[in-house]
C-alpha cells in the first residue's frame, strides 16, 4: 500500500464526502451560485435581461468553494449579450463549465430578447434553451452512470429605466435527459427549478457616491438527473446587498442571505465585494462565507473572481447602467 495512500483518501473522498453530509445546500446547487455573481450581470439568472446595457457586453466569472483543505467545487462563466439587428430586439448567451468532486458538466445557454418601450422605461421578455453535457469520473463502485446530456429551457421578464430595475425569471424548466443509457445508475446529480424574483434602484447619497440596494427571492423545487424516485425537496431563499459606487471608480458591496429548506437545516450567508471601474472595463473580487444555521458549521468559504467590458464610446455612462 503506498505511504500517502490514507492522506489522498481523506482529501479525495472523505472530506468531500463529510462536506456533502453536512451541507444540505450542496444537493441543491446552493454553493455555485450567489447573488453577487449577479450584480453586474443578471442574465445567468434571467435570459430578459439580454441587451440591457444597450451595447455589447461581455462578462466572465470564476466561482469556487473551498474548505481549509480541499476545493469543493469550481466553475468558470462566461456571458455575452447585446442589442440585435432590429431596435426592439437583443441576443445573449451564457456558457458554464462546472467541476465536482465525481462529475463535471459543460452547459451553452442561448438566450433571446423582446424589448418594448415604455414612458417610464423599457420592459423586456427573454426566453432561453439550455444545453447540458454531464462527465463522470469513476467512482471504483460501477455506481457512475455514463455520461449523458440534457436539454432545458427558461423564460423572464425585466423591466429597467434609469434608476431602477426588477425582474421575474424561471430556469430549468421541463428538463429531459438525453443519452442516458445506464438505468441500474445509483448515482444522481442534483439539480433545481429556480423562480426567482429581483429588482433593486441607484440611489445618489452625495455628489460622488451612489447606493444601489438591490434584493433577490427565490423558490426552487430539487430533483436530481438522471429521473430518480427519491423527493429532493425545494428551499426558499432571500438575499439583500447593498452596493456603493466611490467617484465612478469603484464599487463596494454588501451581501447578507438566508436559505430554508424543506426537511432539512437552514442555510445563512454574508459576504462582500469590490469592483473597479476602469471606463468600460471593470474588474472584481467577491468572498461569501456559508454556515449551517441550525449548528452552527462553517461550510465551504466561496470566491468570486469576475472581469467584464461593455463596448461603448462613453466609459462614464457604464456604471449606472450596469445593473
Amino acid at each position: 500500500m503506498p505511504a500517502n495512500l490514507p492522506r489522498q483518501f481523506f482529501f479525495r473522498v472523505a472530506l468531500p464526502g463529510c462536506l456533502l453530509l453536512a451541507a444540505p445546500a450542496l444537493r441543491g446547487q446552493e454553493l455555485r451560485q450567489s447573488f453577487l455573481l449577479y450584480q453586474l450581470d443578471a442574465l445567468p439568472l434571467n435570459p430578459a435581461y439580454a441587451g440591457a446595457s444597450g451595447f455589447p457586453a461581455f462578462e466572465a466569472f470564476y466561482f469556487g468553494n473551498f474548505s481549509a483543505a480541499a476545493t469543493v467545487s469550481r466553475s468558470g462563466l462566461v456571458s455575452v449579450h447585446g442589442p440585435g439587428r432590429h431596435a426592439r430586439t437583443a441576443w445573449g448567451g451564457v456558457m458554464q463549465f462546472y467541476k465536482a468532486s465525481l462529475f463535471g458538466e459543460v452547459s451553452a445557454s442561448p438566450a433571446f430578447s423582446w424589448k418594448v418601450p415604455l414612458p417610464s422605461g423599457t420592459l423586456s421578455f427573454g426566453g432561453t434553451l439550455g444545453f447540458n453535457y454531464f462527465d463522470f469520473d469513476d467512482d471504483g463502485f460501477g455506481s457512475a452512470p455514463l455520461n449523458f446530456g440534457s436539454i432545458d429551457s427558461g423564460l423572464g421578464v425585466y423591466f429597467q429605466s434609469r434608476r431602477a430595475f426588477a425582474g421575474v425569471s424561471a430556469l430549468k424548466l421541463f428538463e429531459q435527459s438525453l443519452f442516458f443509457k445506464n438505468d441500474n445508475a445509483t448515482t444522481y446529480i442534483p439539480r433545481e427549478k429556480p423562480i426567482s424574483a429581483h429588482g433593486g434602484f441607484v440611489l445618489r447619497l452625495y455628489n460622488n457616491i451612489l447606493l444601489k440596494p438591490a434584493a433577490l427571492l427565490r423558490y426552487a423545487k430539487l430533483y436530481e438527473l438522471p429521473s430518480s424516485p427519491n423527493d429532493a425537496g425545494h428551499y426558499l431563499s432571500y438575499d439583500v446587498q447593498a452596493t456603493f459606487v466611490v467617484n465612478g471608480t469603484y464599487m463596494v458591496g454588501l451581501l447578507a442571505g438566508r436559505s430554508d429548506y424543506s426537511g432539512s437545516e437552514d442555510l445563512g450567508r454574508y459576504g462582500g465585494s469590490v469592483v473597479l471601474l476602469l471606463g468600460n472595463f471593470h474588474l472584481g473580487y467577491a468572498i461569501q462565507h456559508n454556515s449551517n444555521q441550525n449548528t452552527a458549521v462553517e461550510l465551504p468559504i466561496s470566491h468570486l473572481l469576475q472581469a467584464g467590458y461593455i463596448f461603448t464610446n462613453d466609459g462614464n455612462e457604464a456604471p449606472l447602467r450596469l445593473f
